[in-house]
């Protein structure tokens, strides 16, 4: 607390530091793309960079557009890091999903076109230890549609949602090894599950990462485990670009 106090007395320009990044990401099965911008400001709440350059604590509100042309959606975020390696967040968006034939989903008998709210709470980490890293996500997600009756379609985890409110887990893990400055290789994990109407899938892709300056490049190949128990052969490429880092280290 005497940190915070203490930062409410600087100039904002010394405790605020702006960031913004944008991504876009590409998926063969099931068929997904979307393109997201976010915005956010840290501000710091203790420091000790002097002993180690992650040793330091913010609290970051930041926004988020992101749009896959027939689904829309604006999401605002608070996060909370003790330490700039584990993060607590929570947040909220509005979806609007103008499409009635999302891949996967049988539009005739669930809801696909629909006006959609998000509430989340969630805890990520990343860790390394010389060339190896890790890095977890882990999210509970209330999801609620304008069509209060019968299921769903939650084209994020590509599950079926009960009664138009149901909660989606999510897990995601990264472990991978650095060979150089440019170049990573890896394994990446995501399970979803959705919990009033239990169903699930998971996606497992091994990867490998390319650098160029503030763009990263991601390209992987795996299998995706579908709701109704198959696997099914998918590849992704995922577009990352980092224009200010302030105070968020992934």
């Amino acid at each position: 607390m005497k940190y915070l106090i203490f930062a409410l007395l600087l100039p904002i320009s010394a405790w605020a530091t702006l960031d913004y990044s944008a991504q876009s990401l590409v998926r063969s099965y099931p068929i997904g793309f979307f393109a997201a911008a976010t915005s956010g400001y840290g501000f710091k709440v203790w420091d000790k960079t002097d002993v180690n350059p992650a040793f330091y604590g913010y609290i970051r509100p930041s926004a988020t557009v992101q749009t896959s042309l027939v689904v829309n959606q604006a999401r605002a975020q608070i996060d909370f890091a003790p330490v700039a390696f584990m993060n607590f967040y929570a947040g909220a968006a509005l979806v609007n999903r103008d499409f009635n034939d999302l891949d996967t989903f049988n539009c005739d008998v669930v809801t696909c076109r629909a006006k959609m709210s998000r509430q989340y709470i969630g805890f990520k980490m990343a860790l390394k230890f010389k060339t190896i890293f890790l890095m977890t996500d882990h999210r509970f997600e209330r999801v609620q549609t304008s069509d209060k009756n019968g299921v769903f379609a939650e084209e994020m985890g590509t599950l079926l949602g009960a009664g138009g409110d149901d909660v989606l887990r999510v897990n995601q893990l990264i472990l991978g090894h650095e060979i150089n400055e440019k170049w990573a290789i890896g394994g990446l994990v995501i399970a979803n599950a959705m919990e009033k109407l239990v169903n699930s899938t998971r996606m497992q892709v091994g990867f490998a990462r390319r650098t160029f300056g503030k763009l990263t490049v991601l390209g992987g190949v795996g299998t995706f485990h579908t709701r109704s128990n198959s696997d099914v052969f998918s590849t992704l490429v995922l577009f990352q670009w980092s224009g200010e880092k302030g105070l968020t280290l992934f």
